[in-house]
């Protein structure tokens, strides 16, 4: 073998070595988004469910009851069936995801424009209504979860209420929004 072809062949093999790792060093890198999925009720037993990460925040499509939100997800797992925990891998430059939680005998769920920038899944702990009982969606569970929003929500305004409107004044309907929980925080 001639000495300029073996010189050349070594040459590019460098090459090809270095861009190789300057390719993997510059690829993004996923963070980790932790989560637990429970089941609504007193008990909060842990629920083995499919969870994917998702890059619009726009219904796209349904595979069952299941809804998607791109044409692919960023991510899926399956929870954990002895303490409903996960883990997502998010690329932090993307802004916002949506996670969407399926699971035969629950409704879906669907949690839009969460941020990549936290580093977990929020809620804490995400919650599933079983769709097998016969009374269906209660009353009592609706008054509850929303008098539990507004309390949060009254809460946080009340720590610094410029903060917390500045904060959601990008929110759709943040008038509305802000002018609910001021009313709710107000209220005695």
């Amino acid at each position: 073998m001639d000495c300029r072809y073996r010189f050349l062949h070594s040459s590019l093999a460098i090459v090809l070595v270095v861009s190789g790792c300057a390719a993997i060093a510059s690829a993004p890198q996923s963070q980790p988004h932790p989560g637990r999925v429970v089941e609504y009720g007193p008990n909060g037993r842990p629920l083995s469910v499919m969870i994917k990460a998702w890059p619009e925040s726009t219904q796209t499509g349904q595979e069952g009851k299941c809804p998607l939100y791109g044409k692919s997800p960023l991510d899926s797992t399956q929870s954990s069936s002895s303490d409903g925990s996960f883990t997502l891998k998010v690329d932090p430059m993307v802004n916002t995801y949506t996670v969407t939680y399926c699971a035969s005998g629950y409704y879906p769920r669907a949690d839009k424009d969460l941020r990549a920038s936290t580093l977990y899944v929020t809620p804490r702990p995400v919650r599933m209504y079983p769709s097998n009982t016969e009374a269906g969606l209660d009353a009592d569970l609706i008054r509850t979860e929303t008098i539990s929003a507004l309390n949060n929500l009254a809460y946080l305004r009340s720590i610094d209420s410029k903060k917390f409107d500045n904060a959601i004044k990008d929110l759709p309907r943040s008038e509305k929004l802000a002018a609910a929980v001021m009313e709710w925080g107000a209220a005695k």
